[in-house]
């Protein structure tokens, strides 16, 4: 008879849903609890208050009472009722679902001073769990096979009636998503049907206005608008501002270039005298986007020039021609918001009352290239009413701000195209390597051998190969730099300043480091004239500014197919060709397949291109491959990460009021034990000629030595001890006279 009672109060105990919780006196705390149809739930409470003086949960409490209500999946009430401070609440569900159980307490006190904590004790029991299975036998006075029997057929209703549950829920599960689908079919018709409406009748009106107007779109090879043209014309056609964004190359100046010119000609076209003024400003961040700007609308309006005329005043020499020239008003001005305030200053050029149109392209590097406190002035000259276009090829905070300053009631244009330049401009390539020693042969073989020119990106995919990399070049005198993202920001833009100026040519990097939200290493707006002159290309890459970055080395195939784009993307920029090489293990084949399946799009056309490279032709460097790969250990790489972090805390500006209360702290430091990170073989950076490949003899140079940048200071030459240097020279002697 015992192991009978004890699995029945086992499985008794396993359909009980028992929990406690706390609530404030008069709060109410609702449950969902999901019941099939026609089954009985019991539920069982206890309630106890907290008392603050003894700080304990009084067992009982006199006129303290809970209310229960319950209520089916329509929301009718199945249950109301008012219940003492510990009871039991039974009831019988009549649909299956979700049904809400709610309770709430009296309050012992007036309600205004209601305010107790409450401890409530909750079983739930649902189904056959619900029957009370020893008081049932003791009832009908069934054995206990009988009551066994009973049980297992309570246990089996129940689970039919699970099962009917499951199944309606599946139906309407079904009913909603055809209703769903259908709705948006016919959602998805309607859009096409009004697309296709609305593109024929863009090409229609585009079409009638290149005829009527005369521009020279034929004459430039246009046979149909891009994407950006198509999009962006129409609305700027009917005077809404515009915040688009695309990438180079897509056609973004004539996209605000075309309305702008038939602005101005519809208004030079009514019959009245029109006062000539300047109605059009285009702001451009350099000097050589100015003359692009200017040329492409001097080109569109070659059939118009005697109508329109454009100027450019971005450059700072000729600053009185500039001035003879806008005392002309011509109808539009083209120039860097820089040289654009000095002549709104100078009173040589008056917006106020006159522009209509003013045009901000790769709106994205204004701010880049310190153009934040002019931009701000500048808007001050400006009359309050003007359509303004907003063109970037992306979309980042200083876009944000600009549109706040100038934009009003833009429409968004953010296209879907290709996200990587061409196969012209962008050269991509892959290389297998059967081993992660082979990646390393290669690496060497390329960096050493030069068969990579110009600055290169080294991408990894962890901090730690990020030095582990490094170590390894440095046993072949090839410098690198590390971004390391445990440093303060400074020290990482002090090394991209760095390796912008030539003092590195490689940089290896982790995605993290590259691709986050790293600001840029230089203060907005506050830069002088001389520093945006010495620096033309800064703002260029997005992200961190790294400059004339030829190739991209994925020494790491990249986690995901948009961290391969953002990779490939330091590259290639601003009409720059580049390259990207793909270092990928046999291993890794699938994952580069989903890679190249995602760039190549619905052309299938490969994009990533093997790289034609003999390994055999390189295996006489092997033996010094593995030499310097064992020297980086561990215990190296931990001691280059170290070694950097204590030069930072000894070099730190805001440690330094710390370190001069604290003297005793400094001097640990310094006189710290001296750390190793790695013993670097002389030997290793030489490369002697019968290792070279002989298709390559004569054609590298592995000794070159990497020029000194020049120095401002003049060293003072030192006179030379011959005793103490060989490298003194014996002065020249004179010719003596020949006696005749």
């Amino acid at each position: 008879m015992g192991r009978p009672a004890l699995l029945l109060l086992a499985l008794c105990a396993a359909g009980a849903r028992g929990l406690y919780f706390h609530i404030g006196e008069t709060e109410k705390r609702c449950f969902i609890e999901e019941i099939p149809d026609e089954t009985m739930v019991i539920g069982n409470y206890r309630t106890q208050m907290w008392d603050k003086q003894k700080e304990v949960f009084l067992p009982s409490t006199p006129g303290l009472g809970m209310h229960v209500e319950v209520k089916d999946p329509e929301g009718k009430v199945v249950l109301s009722r008012q219940y003492g401070s510990e009871g039991r609440f039974t009831f019988t569900s009549h649909m299956p679902g979700d049904h809400q159980i709610c309770l709430h307490s009296n309050s012992t006190r007036m309600a205004l001073f209601a305010g107790g904590r409450l401890r409530v004790h909750l079983d739930i029991q649902v189904g056959e769990h619900a029957n009370n299975y020893p008081e049932i036998a003791a009832k009908d006075k069934l054995t206990e096979l009988q009551l066994r029997a009973r049980q297992l057929l309570d246990q089996v209703e129940q689970i039919q009636k699970e099962q009917d549950y499951q199944r309606y829920r599946e139906e309407r599960f079904r009913l909603t998503s055809e209703s769903t689908n259908q709705r948006v079919l016919w959602w998805s018709i309607a859009q096409t049907a009004i697309l296709l409406l609305t593109g024929i009748w863009q090409m229609r009106h585009l079409k009638s206005f290149f005829e009527a107007k005369k521009l020279a779109v034929a004459d430039l090879g246009w046979s149909r608008p891009t994407l950006i043209q198509e999009k962006a014309i129409p609305l700027a056609l009917e005077g809404k501002d515009l915040l688009a964004r695309a990438r180079t190359g897509s056609g973004k100046t004539a996209a605000y270039a075309i309305p702008a010119l038939q602005l101005l000609l519809q208004r030079k076209a009514t019959g009245f005298a029109v006062e000539q003024a300047v109605r059009g400003l285009v702001l451009v961040p350099t000097k050589e986007l100015a003359r692009q700007a200017r040329s492409m609308i001097q080109q569109l309006a070659s059939y118009c020039a005697r109508d329109i005329r454009v100027a450019d005043v971005s450059a700072a020499e000729d600053s009185a021609s500039q001035r003879a020239v806008l005392m002309e008003k011509p109808d539009i001005v083209v120039g860097t918001p820089s040289r654009i305030l000095n002549h709104l200053q100078q009173d040589s050029l008056v917006l106020r009352d006159s522009l209509e149109l003013l045009v901000l392209d790769e709106a994205d590097l204004l701010f880049s290239f310190g153009f934040e406190e002019e931009l701000k002035g500048l808007l001050c000259h400006l009359p309050r009413i003007y359509q303004a276009f907003l063109m970037s090829a992306t979309f980042n905070e200083d876009v944000q701000a600009l549109k706040e300053l100038v934009l009003h009631n833009p429409v968004t244009l953010k296209l879907q195209e290709s996200q990587l330049p061409g196969p012209d401009q962008l050269r991509q390539f892959q290389v297998v390597c059967e081993t992660e020693e082979d990646k390393f042969l290669l690496l060497y073989a390329l960096l050493k051998l030069s068969l990579i020119r110009g600055k290169c990106l080294l991408f990894v995919n962890t901090l730690e190969r990020s030095y582990r990399l490094r170590l390894f070049l440095e046993q072949f005198s090839i410098p690198a730099c590390v971004l390391n993202g445990e440093l303060p920001l400074c020290s990482r833009c002090h090394i991209i300043s760095q390796f912008n100026q030539g003092f590195y040519d490689c940089v290896i990097a982790t995605d993290a480091e590259v691709l986050g939200s790293l600001v840029k290493g230089r203060r907005r707006g506050r830069g002088s004239r001389g520093t945006r002159a010495s620096d033309p290309e800064a703002g260029v890459a997005r992200g961190i500014d790294f400059h004339h970055v030829s190739s991209v080395l994925n020494f790491d195939l990249p986690p995901t197919p948009e961290a391969y784009i953002h990779r490939a993307g330091r590259t290639a920029r601003a009409n720059n060709p580049g390259m990207v090489l793909t270092f990928v293990l046999p291993t890794e084949q699938s994952h580069l397949d989903t890679i190249e399946e995602l760039l190549s799009g619905e052309n299938r056309a490969p994009v990533l291109l093997p790289y034609q490279f003999r390994m055999e032709e390189i295996e006489g460097f092997r033996y010094r491959c593995r030499d310097a790969m064992r020297s980086v250990t561990k215990q190296a790489i931990r001691e280059a990460r170290l070694k950097e972090i204590k030069e930072e805390l000894l070099h730190s500006e805001r440690l330094k009021t710390y370190f001069e209360d604290n003297p005793r702290d400094l001097q640990l430091l310094r006189h710290d034990l001296p750390l190793h990170p790695a013993i670097v073989k002389p030997h290793l950076g030489h490369v002697p000629d019968y290792l070279v490949p002989p298709a390559l003899r004569g054609l590298v140079r592995p000794h070159k030595k990497r020029k000194k940048l020049a120095s401002k200071k003049v060293k003072k030459a030192k006179t030379q001890n011959p005793l103490r240097s060989f490298r003194h020279r014996k002065e020249r002697r004179r010719p003596t006279a020949v006696p005749s």
